[in-house]
């Protein structure tokens, strides 16, 4: 049996359609392939809501995809690939655009933690089909901290200390080593994917700054909260802060200011 990177790749490769292309196409071919509809929604949640992983069912008929819409625009695309690359992943007969027999796929699968081949692979194939897409292009243009983008490896640099240091503490959000000779999209994409994360594991012990606009506030609060679930103090927090900005050079700020503060406190004092 080939690896479950192989076994991904060779998936995403395996989708007829031109890249870039967008979330509706591909649900428009899953519908072709599959004569199901495609429902993809968030689930119903007020914001006090814990946080509800994303999950695809199989119904006659339809294919029902859900996702917790209280996250930023990368990771509830991220959620939305997962859950499609599962129907595509577990079905291959969609690749041959076969009508399939999918309604013997009738279960619920929930996108959590990378502890098995199933979800390994998912995960690595939502991410293609993620950096595949016209979304991820679109994201970096939006927010009032945009800015002229610097190339692909500065802003993995950037975010590599902060990501670093959140999935050393939450290593179960990791999926294999991002930092490692990737392609900078992919990187980039894994990186931030998986910040948001390890600062949803972190939710219960994190106290948003006063000013969510404020790069350092964040910085802060996530060292606390760090702090605190390394100590395993109570939770202090709810859960459901789903202030997490979802703005992409707000997040490269946050980056910025946690590198500032961790490297500056750690570097040696001239005597």
């Amino acid at each position: 049996m080939k690896p479950v990177a192989e076994q991904a790749l060779a998936i995403v490769e395996a989708v007829p359609l031109a890249v870039p292309w967008t979330v509706a196409q591909l649900c428009g071919w899953l519908e072709q392939a599959t004569g199901k509809r495609v429902d993809v929604a968030p689930w119903p949640l007020t914001p006090a809501a814990a946080p509800q992983p994303a999950a695809c069912l199989v119904h006659p008929g339809r294919l029902i995809v859900r996702f917790d819409g209280r996250r930023s625009p990368r990771h509830r695309l991220q959620q939305v690939m997962h859950e499609l690359a599962h129907l595509i992943g577990d079905d291959p007969a969609l690749l041959r655009w076969g009508r399939t027999e999918s309604d013997s796929l009738a279960h619920i699968s929930h996108r959590g933690t990378m502890a098995t081949a199933t979800e390994l692979r998912a995960e690595m194939v939502g991410t293609g089909l993620a950096v595949s897409s016209r979304d991820i292009a679109d994201l970096a243009a939006a927010g009032p901290f945009r800015s002229p983008l610097r190339p692909g490896a500065h802003r993995v640099r950037t975010l590599a200390v902060l990501w670093r240091a959140l999935t050393e503490v939450v290593p179960d959000v990791r999926l294999g080593n991002a930092d490692s000779p990737l392609d900078q999209g992919v990187a980039e994409h894994r990186m931030r994917v998986e910040i948001e994360d390890a600062v949803v594991a972190l939710s219960t012990q994190l106290e948003p700054p006063p000013r969510t606009g404020d790069p350092h506030g964040w910085a802060r609060a996530l060292t606390d909260a760090v702090d605190r679930y390394r100590r395993a103090v109570p939770a202090t927090a709810s859960g459901a802060h789903w202030s997490w900005p979802g703005d992409e050079q707000h997040v490269l700020a946050i980056a910025r200011a946690w590198k500032h503060l961790h490297c500056t406190a750690s570097a040696p004092q001239p005597r």
